[in-house]
């Protein structure tokens, strides 16, 4: 039986996000309708997104991810292969994507890609590669929530949900 943590191809991306259920409950209770969204790394949080917020950008280095998310998204979604110029800040930030380290350029930039009072949540949150700037942004965090859902044979299930000051 699949994981819910294990990898699905670009044949089946589900419309959930690639979190614990946990983690996925507590996300949807932060989401408003008006919501716009940024994301980094596309899926089926991309897909699940759409449906609940007003907008939802998307930055994927994948090829074949950036094809087969598009070929699924509704008109609410745009997919990039690099973060477009912005007039202001998102509602939220999602952190999930690949490689790595582009998360923490994510990490350092989430002041200015996120309003006042918006949403950070970062995924494989307790990687080493990115300790410094999660530290940072805890520190610099309104509020913090972890959820952590690592269990026998598994070391990163963990998601973090900052709210900015």
């Amino acid at each position: 039986m699949a994981k819910w943590w294990q990898r699905s191809n670009t044949a089946e991306i589900k419309p959930i996000p690639w979190l614990s259920p946990r983690a996925v409950e507590y996300f949807e209770s932060l989401l408003t309708p008006d919501m716009r969204v940024l994301e980094h790394g596309s899926g089926g949080s991309t897909l699940w997104l759409a449906s609940r917020v007003e907008s939802v950008v998307s930055i994927e280095q994948d090829q074949d991810w950036v094809g087969a998310v598009k070929n699924q998204a509704p008109q609410n979604v745009q997919v990039l292969m690099t973060l477009p110029e912005f007039e202001q800040p998102y509602d939220l930030l999602l952190i999930d994507g690949e490689p790595l380290e582009d998360r923490k350029k994510y990490l350092s930039s989430a002041i200015m890609l996120v309003r006042s009072g918006g949403i950070v949540i970062l995924d494989n949150a307790n990687r080493p590669q990115y300790a410094a700037e999660r530290k940072a942004l805890q520190e610099y965090a309104e509020s913090y929530e972890v959820i952590d859902a690592n269990e026998p044979g598994t070391s990163f299930l963990v998601t973090d949900f900052y709210r900015l000051p």
